[in-house]
């Protein structure tokens, strides 16, 4: 539900966060963002999961590993190496 009066945060409001490590020893970290603009009622995780996804693809094979943790338990979701995913929760691809 809506933070009363106060649009999203990224932190504090994601379901999602992915931490990419590139191959030049970068490392960025990318939260979800579960809604379609700053001002929505309800937040939506496949939506997040979505963008995620997409940079993934925009990534692709210049990172050395993705993971994508779920913020509300604190549980690795899936991991990719060199833009191919090796893990997805609870089985090996």
């Amino acid at each position: 539900m809506k933070r009363q009066g106060k649009k999203w945060k990224l932190k504090e409001d994601s379901f999602f966060k992915m931490i990419v490590r590139f191959k030049d020893r970068r490392v960025r970290t990318f939260y979800s963002m579960d809604w379609k603009h700053p001002e929505s009622k309800e937040r939506d995780p496949q939506i997040g999961m979505k963008r995620l996804e997409r940079l993934i693809i925009r990534f692709g094979t210049e990172t050395k590993t993705i993971v994508i943790y779920d913020l509300q338990s604190d549980q690795l979701i899936t991991k990719y190496r060199h833009g191919v995913i090796v893990w997805r929760r609870g089985k090996r691809v």
